[in-house]
């Protein structure tokens, strides 16, 4: 069952039905230069290098590569923003993610993910009207998808499941989305 469930999944994310909903996939083929690229900056262990790399990584390669190397630079950003104490040096790293989630936006403009960490790094910000925009944006890309009926060639029963499968994967931010964006609304 599992089996079918990563098959189907597969088909339809090579039709890009719904990499239009949650965000196209950061493919990289192995043995290509930005595998081995990838490769090395995933053994980094120090996180200053392992940025460095990555910032590196995202000037040499273009298109998917491109993505996913702005995507694991903001997670690395807003993972040392979450755990600074200093405010202005916080603030430094929050912006460094924020502008390295706008570089994804512009390579995939409806990432779930990408979007939901732009909303964690305004909201730690404080700023209250960027995290509310994103976040609405984010839960909006959920709601579509929940609506969306089986891309064209695709039987119900496979894309209820593939649906059902993402939803899954999203719950966790969908959950944190909604915490934020109530508690955002709630103090203005």
């Amino acid at each position: 069952m599992k089996r079918a469930v990563v098959a189907s999944l597969w088909i339809l994310l090579s039709t890009g039905s719904v990499l239009a909903q949650l965000g196209k996939p950061g493919a990289i083929d192995a043995g290509t230069p930005e595998d081995r690229a990838m490769t090395a900056i995933e053994k980094e262990a120090d996180v200053a290098k392992r940025i460095e790399l990555l910032e590196k990584f995202v000037q040499q390669f273009p298109g998917a590569p491109r993505l996913l190397g702005y995507r694991r630079l903001q997670a690395s950003y807003l993972q040392l923003g979450q755990q600074e104490a200093d405010a202005a040096r916080k603030t430094e790293w929050l912006n460094k993610s924020i502008l390295s989630g706008l570089g994804a936006l512009r390579l995939d403009p409806r990432d779930f993910a990408t979007i939901t960490n732009l909303t964690r790094a305004f909201a730690l910000k404080q700023d209250a009207m960027q995290a509310f925009n994103y976040g609405v944006l984010a839960a909006g890309l959920v709601q579509q998808l929940k609506a969306m009926g089986p891309p064209e060639g695709t039987q119900a029963a496979v894309w209820e499941s593939t649906k059902a499968g993402l939803l899954d994967q999203a719950q966790p931010d969908y959950q944190y989305l909604e915490y934020t964006l109530f508690q955002l609304a709630s103090q203005q």
